[in-house]
């Protein structure tokens, strides 16, 4: 799929349903189209291809995901809170998506409330996008917006309100939600821009921290 504007982006990201994914990343070899399977499966369906790092690569236009997990948080106080610690991310084409698991219902009663938050913002290279989430996490962790959780097993757990494991050129977007069975019901609304800018050069707009930083 392609997109030229942000509008085309809302309406991919809008337009997938509960049995497709979507992703940032595109064949390294060119290729528009063709099968996927799991690495296991490969031997059997040698034209096939898996989602590997050597297969898939983050590379070109694209668009680079924000995923917030935190709860608590509303979709305006996340932008605020985004746009404090990186003002050039106001400048990029953007568009706002509850996550996969919010918003599923039981007649008037929201079961999920907002789960998690996804921000796909319009980049001239995804290949950049790891570094961006890193910068991004550090500089939420410098305005107070970390903290430190223990699991059960003892290991120390460093969050915040930005997944950088996203960035990861293998990771797939379930943007179609959850799949419902009634009497429940998923009302996540439609696609919601957040800015009508463009592809952001995220290099010069979001650089690295400062030695003081």
């Amino acid at each position: 799929r392609e997109f030229k504007d942000v509008h085309g982006l809302a309406e991919v990201v809008g337009g997938t349903t509960t049995q497709q994914e979507i992703s940032a990343s595109t064949p390294a070899d060119g290729s528009v189209s063709g099968r996927v399977v799991p690495v296991r499966l490969l031997a059997d369906n040698p034209e096939a291809k898996a989602r590997t790092k050597k297969e898939f690569v983050l590379q070109g236009p694209s668009f680079g995901l924000i995923d917030c997990d935190e709860a608590g948080i509303t979709r305006d106080e996340l932008v605020a809170m985004l746009h404090k610690v990186a003002p050039g991310l106001a400048g990029a084409g953007a568009v706002w998506l509850p996550s996969g698991s919010s918003h599923i219902c039981h007649g008037d009663k929201d079961l999920t409330g907002l789960r998690g938050q996804h921000i796909y913002v319009m980049v001239k290279d995804v290949a950049d996008w790891p570094r961006v989430l890193k910068v991004l996490a550090r500089r939420l962790w410098l305005a107070e917006h970390g903290s430190v959780k223990v699991s059960k097993s003892g290991a120390v757990l460093t969050r915040c309100p930005v997944d950088t494991a996203v960035g990861d050129c293998a990771r797939l977007v379930f943007s179609g939600g959850a799949i419902a069975v009634a009497p429940l019901e998923q009302r996540r609304g439609k696609p919601v821009v957040l800015s009508e800018g463009g592809f952001l050069d995220t290099a010069k707009a979001i650089p690295d921290l400062a030695d003081e930083e």
